[in-house]
C-alpha cells in the first residue's frame, strides 16, 4: 500500500486533517469502543480503524443509512473501500440504518459525529454518547452547519462546565469535546535533571 496516498482517494474535500485528528485521539485515549455516525466514503473510518490496529485493541461501530448525496451503495462497499487501502476491517462493525433506530454499543469511550445535524437528532446523539460513558466526542462540520456551531458554543459556555471543547475551524470545522477528570495527573514523573522553570527570560 502506498499509504497515505491510497487512503486519500476516500477523502472528501474537508476531512484530511480531521481524519488524522481522529487517529491521534484513538492512539492517545486507547479506547475500547469507538462510535462513528456518518462514515461517508470511509476516510475517517479508515484512520480510526488504523489507530485501533496500531493500539492492538478496541472496536469501531460505524452507523450510516447510506442515503446522503454521493453515498456508497451500502456496508459492503464501505468495507471494500477501507480494505482497498490495506486497512483491516476486522475491528470495524458497520451498522446500516438511522442512528435513532439502530442499536448502539452499551458503552462508548470515543465518538465521531458526522451524520444528521438537524436539531432534535444531533442533540439526541450527543446526549446518548454522553450517557454511554464517552469521555471524548468529536463533531464534524461545526463551521458549516448553523445548529452544530450554535450547540457546541452553548455546550462549551453554559451546558456542561465539566467538559472542555476545542474547535479546529479549518475545513468546515472539527470540534473535540473532552470531559475533565478530577484528581492529580498520573503517568508523569518529574525529571530531576530538568531545567524547566530555571530559565531566565530576556
Amino acid at each position: 500500500m502506498n499509504f497515505p496516498d491510497d487512503l486519500s482517494k476516500l477523502n472528501s474535500h474537508d476531512t484530511v486533517q480531521h481524519g488524522w485528528m481522529a487517529y491521534g485521539l484513538v492512539r492517545w485515549l486507547q479506547p475500547d469502543v469507538v462510535l462513528e455516525i456518518g462514515p461517508y466514503h470511509g476516510y475517517i473510518t479508515g484512520l480510526i480503524g488504523l489507530g485501533l490496529e496500531h493500539n492492538k485493541h478496541g472496536e469501531l461501530y460505524t452507523i450510516d443509512n447510506f442515503t446522503h448525496d454521493g453515498s456508497l451503495a451500502g456496508a459492503a462497499a464501505l468495507r471494500v473501500n477501507i480494505e482497498s487501502c490495506g486497512i483491516s476491517t476486522e475491528r470495524i462493525h458497520i451498522i446500516t440504518g438511522n442512528s435513532a433506530d439502530v442499536e448502539w454499543p452499551a458503552k462508548i469511550d470515543l465518538a465521531v459525529l458526522d451524520g444528521d445535524r438537524t436539531q432534535p437528532n444531533f442533540k439526541r446523539e450527543v446526549q446518548r454518547v454522553m450517557d454511554a460513558g464517552a469521555r471524548c466526542f468529536c463533531v464534524h462540520d461545526t463551521q458549516y452547519h448553523d445548529y452544530t456551531y450554535w450547540y457546541m458554543e452553548q455546550f462549551r459556555k453554559k451546558m456542561f462546565p465539566a467538559w472542555d471543547v476545542i474547535d479546529a475551524i479549518f475545513n468546515a470545522g472539527f470540534a473535540v469535546a473532552m470531559k475533565r477528570i478530577d484528581g492529580p495527573m498520573t503517568g508523569f514523573a518529574p525529571d530531576p535533571n530538568s531545567t524547566l522553570g530555571q530559565i531566565e527570560l530576556p
